[in-house]
């Protein structure tokens, strides 16, 4: 049976320092903001990491304009392939839907690794011509998180710390895709700190 733990829920309980996440819980509810092409596909699809040949068709298409060419986005991709591509790759979440809403870029541009290439392209504002800003609620397994991730989020609950995200190697099943929405005014850091207001 799937038991959620919701950590601003959490944090307004009563804990003890022998508080388990994985004793008392299967799932931690998540959100993760993006900006998909169509939403649709993660109720069908769930999340997976993207493969580099995944990733390069989502630059490709993302980043065409009359002054980009298919080689040049192809030649910025690998140099930042090769350059940046980390430990640190999956499926990022946040602790809260206001995490996202005051660090708005994965909604407002999207993969933050193709940020890195059109920034290299100096063509980040293309970036707003595909998809929609969404924030998804997710139910991740506790299974699919690292142990020292999990240590991490354990300890913030205790403290009654609702910041800060976490990340998961393992695909996200449909079945865990909860919900989503689509704010309407997002902290454009990118943008000196503008309102960014989607017009979906």
């Amino acid at each position: 049976m799937k038991r959620i733990a919701i950590i601003e829920e959490l944090a307004e309980a009563k804990l003890t320092s022998t508080f388990n996440l994985s004793k008392e819980y299967t799932h931690i509810r998540g959100y993760h903001g993006c900006r998909p092409l169509d939403v649709e596909t993660y109720y069908l699809n769930g999340i997976k990491p993207l493969t580099k040949n995944d990733m390069l068709l989502e630059t490709l298409h993302r980043l065409k304009g009359t002054y980009i060419d298919d080689k040049k986005i192809r030649n910025a991709f690998e140099k930042r392939w090769q350059s940046e591509l980390s430990s640190e790759e999956g499926i990022w979440f946040t602790v809260s839907i206001e995490e996202l809403l005051n660090s708005g870029h994965y909604m407002i541009y999207g993969s933050e690794f193709i940020q890195a290439v059109a920034a290299d392209l100096l063509s980040h504002d293309l970036l707003k011509n595909h998809g929609i800003p969404t924030i998804f609620s997710i139910d991740i397994p506790l299974s699919n998180i690292s142990v020292d991730w999990l240590q991490c989020l354990e300890s913030n609950i205790i403290q009654k710390n609702t910041s800060g995200g976490y990340h998961t190697n393992s695909p996200i099943l449909a079945t865990n895709v909860i919900s989503h929405i689509h704010p309407n005014k997002i902290i454009d850091w990118h943008n000196g700190g503008e309102i960014y207001f989607n017009k979906i």
